[in-house]
Order: structure tokens, then sequence, then C-alpha cells
């Protein structure tokens, strides 16, 4: 029985440090889509139909968004509309027409997103994932390391047994 705790020891590292590997594989896939779609979509100057607020995050740490609500129009002359977070951009005040800046897809353009310029933020998160996800690599050598290190056999009841006396 006792045999086996390692084993398992081993595989909750093993899980624990697939999980700090995924998590940055997924969230950096995602920027980088992301990053990739402002790059290849059409740009475009979209009408800001009107704004809401919107909360976000888990029930301790809740923030409120302002959502644009649009309306563009694309190469072809066709209008559509779309909403998206509006981000660094804010909510323009003060102009008869509010506008925002937009991105969509040439071959699909009824899909859209605002299009927010890049920020320090994405690169100290990337950073981060990209550190998290090399302690997700430590904890997995280790994991393998133990799980491939020679244990110690057991002594059988066999063995002689030398006893020793305690001075007193």
């Amino acid at each position: 029985m006792l045999d086996a705790v390692p084993v398992v020891v081993a595989t909750v590292f093993v899980l624990i440090a697939i999980a700090f590997v995924a998590l940055p594989v997924v969230v950096i896939g995602g920027i980088w889509r992301t990053r990739a779609r402002l790059r290849t979509w059409t740009p475009t100057t979209a009408r800001l139909l009107r704004v809401s607020q919107s909360t976000r995050g888990s029930r301790d740490s809740r923030h409120s968004v302002l959502v644009g609500h649009y309306e563009y129009r694309d190469h072809m002359g066709a209008t559509h509309q779309g909403s998206g977070d509006l981000g660094d951009q804010g909510m323009p005040v003060g102009t008869a027409d509010p506008t925002v800046q937009v991105v969509y897809d040439p071959m699909d353009p009824e899909r859209s997103m605002v299009a927010s310029p890049a920020t320090g933020a994405v690169g100290c998160l990337v950073a981060t994932l990209v550190v998290f996800g090399l302690v997700g690599l430590m904890i997995l050598g280790g994991a393998v390391v133990a799980l491939t290190m020679d244990s110690p056999a057991p002594s059988s009841p066999s063995d002689p047994v030398t006893e020793w006396q305690v001075p007193r």
C-alpha cells in the first residue's frame, strides 16, 4: 500500500503541472488569434448606436465595462451591426455622431469586433503566463524524476536486525 503513495503523489503533481502548462497555452492562443484578426480583418469606422454597461468577472472580483453597440459598412457597402467591449476607447462624449474603430472579417462581414490597440498590459500578461508555464514544466520535470528514481527496496522480516543500546 505504501509503495503506491509516491506514484499517487507524482500523478497529482503531473496533473497540476499540466494545468500550469495548459492555461498559458490556451490564453496565449486566444491573444494570438485576436491579434491575427486585427492584422487580417478589414478596419473601418463604425457609428455607435448605443452604449450599455455590463458587469463581468467572478462574484468576488466584479467590474463594469462599457459595451458599444455599433453599425458599420463593409467593403461592398452593406450595413451590419455588432457590439463589443469598448475597452480603452471609452465612450466618445460631446460629438453629434460618436464613432468607434472596428475590424470585420472580409470573408464574413457579419463578424466584427472593436479594434483596441495593443497595450503594455498584453505584454505583461503574456510574460506572466510564460513564467506560469515554466513553473508547470519544472513541476512536471520533478514529478517525472520522482517517478523514475529507484526507491530503496523494503527490508524483509528475515533481514538481521541490529539493536543499539542508548547510553544512560
